[in-house]
């Protein structure tokens, strides 16, 4: 169980099976659901634009709902290894470490033929 933040993609680059769960308080969660139109809130689920991890934000976050959710992480093998080959696209996706240097390279490369 992994609370929501870079904490979620850390946690599936490390290939650990896991799910969101967040709870605020009604008025935040009421204001942020009316400005912000967003199908995820966690990273893992928005870098992939798939149901990679459940999330459960407010009122499925529930004893039921993790319950029942844990029970597939550990019990169920296709479940469980099905998100980890979703965790091994993930990685791919997000490229080899230094992007912040290529960034850097591709800006400068940019700027130098102004």
């Amino acid at each position: 169980m992994v609370a929501s933040g870079t904490a979620v993609l850390e946690t599936a680059l490390f290939n650990v099976p896991e799910m969101l769960v967040y709870r605020g308080h009604p008025v935040s969660i009421g204001i942020a659901r009316a400005v912000v139109k967003i199908r995820y809130i966690g990273l893992v689920n928005l870098i992939m634009d798939s149901d990679v991890i459940k999330e459960f934000i407010q009122e499925d976050c529930n004893t039921q709902t993790i319950k029942a959710e844990l029970d597939n992480l550990l019990n169920n093998k296709a479940y469980r290894q099905k998100m980890l080959n979703n965790f091994d696209s993930l990685d791919e996706k997000m490229g080899k470490p230094g992007a912040s240097a290529r960034t850097a390279s591709l800006i400068i490369k940019y700027a130098s033929k102004k």
